[in-house]
């Protein structure tokens, strides 16, 4: 088996950061588009009681709040989870 193979701690500290980073991102964009999809739902339903309303309002009140909600859930829970596994007391193969 060649050094190249084998995990070491620079290895290890890319892939955490990339599966953080990712799932973060992931998290950012779902919660942008639940909420632009409640804003655009709650605008459409205020503009058929009061009249006409402005969609642009939906990203501003609603979209990117949701996006840095989502944004912060994802960074806290992978570190969370992250730092859970690093906790894990580990046994060596074949013993």
């Amino acid at each position: 088996m060649s050094h190249s193979s084998y995990w070491t701690w620079q290895r290890i500290t890319l892939a955490v950061s990339a599966r953080i980073l990712l799932v973060t991102f992931l998290f950012s964009l779902m919660a942008f588009a639940m909420g632009l999809l409640l804003g655009i739902v709650a605008l459409s339903l205020n503009s058929a009681v009061a009249g006409q309303a402005d969609l642009a309002n939906a990203y501003r009140h609603f979209g990117l709040p949701g996006a840095f909600i989502g944004m912060f859930v994802g960074i806290v829970g992978m570190l969370a989870l992250e730092l859970r596994q690093f906790r894990r007391p580990r046994t060596p193969f074949g013993g």
